[in-house]
Order: C-alpha cells, then structure tokens, then sequence
C-alpha cells in the first residue's frame, strides 16, 4: 500500500481513503503521514476504539507539527436500511 501511494501522481485535489473497520486508527494515522494530498476516512462501528483513534490522531499531530487529514466516522457499514 505504501508504494502505491507513493506511485500516485500529484494533483490539486486529493486522493481519498475509506478505512473500513478502521478499529484505533492506526493505518488510518500512517497512511495520512505519507503525503499531503490524502484524505483517509476511518469508520468502525465501535465508539470506544474511535474515540482512542481520535486521541492518537492529536498526539501525532502534535509530534509531526502539523494537521493530519483524517475524519473518523462511527458507523455500520453493513447494516443496510
């Protein structure tokens, strides 16, 4: 995956990542550090693990000094209506 997204060319809108079950974010949060032109949505159905991806996502913030692109969303990603 990461040398995919590296292969990706540059351009003025970004690349979007949908991470299903995306649980405490972790390849949500790795693959937001690889470049500035993607955006990763992280949906799990489980608050408690968003709520700790979202707290990840401060820290590295802080680390890296800069904002990382990710929305976490909680959702049933198969529960159809």
């Amino acid at each position: 995956m990461q040398a995919l997204l590296h292969s990706l060319p540059p351009r003025e809108l970004p690349w979007r990542i949908l991470d299903a079950g995306c649980g405490v974010g972790t390849e949500s949060i790795f693959w937001s550090t690889l470049r500035d032109d993607i955006e990763v949505m992280g949906v799990d159905i489980s608050k408690d693990r968003l709520d700790v991806a979202k707290t990840r996502k401060i820290l590295y913030e802080r680390r890296l000094g800069k904002p990382l692109k990710i929305s976490f969303l909680q959702n049933e990603h198969f529960d159809v209506v």
